[in-house]
């Protein structure tokens, strides 16, 4: 490989640019993303990182051995690395990246939880005749899972791996076995068995994976680029079918329709915005560069309204009113204090340019 190679991975991943990329004396890489924040380290955390972790490699075609929260890396000095950048990544960010990830792969035709067309898999029946010492532990593990994505009870699994038991050479002693398929059934454990490990142990190619249907949304952490791009759609009809402000300033009005503590993150707010454009369902006009730009999003055939800001920005001697332009157009906002005595009431109209 050469690094043109490792950036052409990272883009086709969709995988946001690298703050650091080393080069090992193997001809290898190594490729870091420097977090915004720091993350505690509780156990849900981490087995969320590793998950994170895992499909980065998957997707890249990488190491998947060499992932975890706790590992040694080769000191990054002038002499080794080749790529250095000022790109920081949320951890949120790279959760929706995983949650889009999952998503995009579940609509590949992967096995379903429950299915029992797993255990008739070429790759699955091979492990099933029995296998040597040096791979019995992480086989019995691996095939407990299988077992209980196949939709066995954890007492079926174990009298199944008994029997496969007896075909190793030599046999696993029996408290072993229970272990592993205790292991594999216990809260928390995989859903299924990891296609790495069913690949390495068969020797045979396996491409798809089990994946748990959808949970219901207010029992996920994270939600689906779908839900976000509904909500997204809510807020532009709340005020009209368009919004214009700052990009940021409208990623701050869409929360979640189940939670509204939970905030959609800037990344997921463009790439939501993009399939939107896409799927012909709004456009997107931007007027200015920088922090001054001013970004209209707009329902197809929607009736357009400016965003009501809650602060005013004055215009001149006359702080009343001001003057913010629009694509086209220019808009005027009057306050009109008389309607309303309890709070500011606004006014919008547009008028042609000229």
């Amino acid at each position: 490989m050469i690094f043109p190679d490792v950036m052409d991975r990272v883009t086709s991943a969709g995988l946001p640019t690298p703050s650091l990329i080393v080069k090992t004396p193997s001809g290898g890489f190594h490729v870091y993303w420097y977090l915004k924040e720091p993350r505690r380290a509780f156990p849900k955390v981490v087995d969320h990182y590793k998950r994170v972790q895992r499909m980065i490699a998957e997707d890249m075609n990488a190491d998947v051995q060499a992932i975890g929260a706790e590992r040694w890396f080769r000191l990054p000095t002038e002499e080794n690395t080749i790529f250095r950048s000022g790109e920081r990544v949320s951890f949120d960010d790279l959760c929706d990246w995983l949650t889009e990830q999952q998503e995009n792969q579940s609509k590949k035709g992967n096995v379903a939880l429950g299915s029992t067309d797993l255990l008739s898999h070429p790759a699955i029946l091979k492990l099933l005749e029995g296998v040597e010492e040096g791979q019995r532990d992480n086989t019995c593990y691996t095939l407990a899972l299988a077992y209980k994505a196949a939709g066995y009870e954890e007492d079926q699994a174990l009298s199944s791996l008994y029997s496969w038991n007896e075909k190793n050479s030599p046999s696993l002693r029996q408290i072993e076995v229970k272990r592993k398929v205790k292991s594999a059934f216990k809260p928390g454990s995989p859903l299924g068995p990891s296609s790495y490990w069913i690949e390495t142990l068969s020797g045979i190619v396996f491409k798809y994976q089990v994946w748990e249907g959808a949970k219901p949304r207010e029992e996920r952490t994270y939600s689906h680029l779908d839900e976000w791009k509904e909500d997204i759609l809510a807020v532009l009809r709340e005020n009209g079918g368009c919004i214009c402000a700052a990009q940021r300033e409208i990623v701050k009005l869409v929360q979640s329709s189940v939670n509204s503590n939970i905030i959609l993150s800037y990344t997921t707010f463009k790439r939501a915005i993009q399939e939107l454009i896409k799927e012909k369902r709004i456009v997107k006009l931007v007027e200015g560069r920088g922090r001054a730009a001013k970004t209209t999003l707009q329902i197809k055939k929607g009736k357009i309204l400016p965003l009501i800001h809650k602060k005013t920005f004055f215009n001149g001697s006359n702080s009343y009113t001001f003057i913010d332009r629009v694509v086209g157009w220019s808009l005027l906002l009057f306050t009109v204090s008389e309607i309303s005595k309890s709070k500011e009431c606004f006014i919008c109209g547009y008028f042609e340019s000229g």
